[in-house]
């Protein structure tokens, strides 16, 4: 179990304390042996002790580096006795980055393309959303700190701070650090903290604004219609991935923007895309149940057959 420490409702350290509590039930003898590895950012010094005496194993700090990730992983997790051994496995070469990425001076590349399993294009896809969401962070602080106090503004600078450190904005994530270290002991941060966030988030736009293919990102190649039918389950096969397995979620979502293009669908695809970008999964479920129901509806069946027929 990889265990976030910072969960809403229920934390990580009372979950599995919970978790291990089950040992002692009949039949639960197998959660006294399960491995359950800390997530967390470690932003107060006790966090690694806390989560030891929780009953966790061992933790990963975030923003979290892979090779640290995969040797946790060997060390708890079980071993398959026909794998092959780890130093026999071909090494994962790093991929040559463009100039434009290279150039960066606010932003790590290296690393931030090495978090996100070295691939170029989705590390700038990921600046690219980056830009979208968080260009006016430091007011959007500022303001849910004046209107609705510490918890709040706590709760949007913990996501900042790991997109920031994701993306290996290291100076922003630093600073944004120590504003929600302040926060989780119910302290506002002052103007000159906030000055100081908002100089580094403006240094990593402006990194981000001088990339090559960072501002227009290209439109969906348009493919061939999609029918009701074939919109349909592929509408339902999305689903299964959003609740089962996010990866497999970009492709299918490329195949129905192709496949909408044009069409009086387009913009509910794409709404439904925004949604599973910001990994608002609830969310996007809701709206993709909503358009099946749209679609399978009478006036949904004509619109398709209309359609057709243009």
């Amino acid at each position: 179990v990889l265990m976030d420490l910072q969960m809403p409702v229920m934390d990580g350290l009372e979950a599995t304390r919970r978790i291990r509590a089950l040992a002692q039930q009949p039949g639960g003898e197998r959660f006294a042996a399960l491995p359950i590895i800390a997530m967390t950012a470690l932003a107060t010094s006790g966090d690694a002790e806390h989560s030891q005496a929780a009953g966790m194993n061992d933790y990963v700090t975030k923003p979290v580096a892979p090779d640290r990730l995969m040797a946790v992983l060997a060390q708890w997790g079980r071993t398959d006795v026909h794998a092959e051994p780890a130093s026999a496995q071909s090494p994962v070469v790093a991929p040559e980055l463009p100039k434009d990425l290279l150039a960066l001076t606010h932003l790590d590349a290296r690393s931030g393309v090495q978090r996100i399993g070295s691939k170029v294009e989705a590390y700038r896809k990921q600046l690219r959303r980056f830009r979208e969401h968080y260009a006016n962070a430091t007011s959007q602080l500022q303001q849910l700190a004046g209107e609705k106090g510490a918890v709040a503004a706590e709760a949007y600078c913990h996501a900042l701070k790991g997109v920031a450190g994701n993306l290996s904005a290291d100076a922003l994530y630093e600073q944004v650090t120590l504003i929600d270290a302040g926060l989780k002991q119910g302290r506002l941060p002052d103007a000159a903290a906030l000055a100081e966030m908002e100089m580094r988030l403006r240094a990593v736009l402006d990194d981000i604004d001088r990339l090559d293919t960072i501002a227009s990102p290209a439109p969906p190649l348009a493919g061939a219609p999609l029918d009701a039918a074939a919109l349909d389950q592929r509408l339902e096969r999305l689903a299964q991935a959003l609740n089962y397995d996010l990866g497999a979620a970009e492709p299918l979502l490329q195949e129905l923007r192709a496949g909408v293009s044009a069409s009086a669908w387009e913009a509910e695809i794409a709404a439904l895309a925004a949604q599973i970008d910001v990994f608002a999964i609830d969310e996007a479920l809701i709206l993709l149940r909503g358009l099946q129901e749209r679609l399978r509806s009478p006036s949904g069946i004509q619109l398709n057959r209309a359609i057709s027929h243009d």
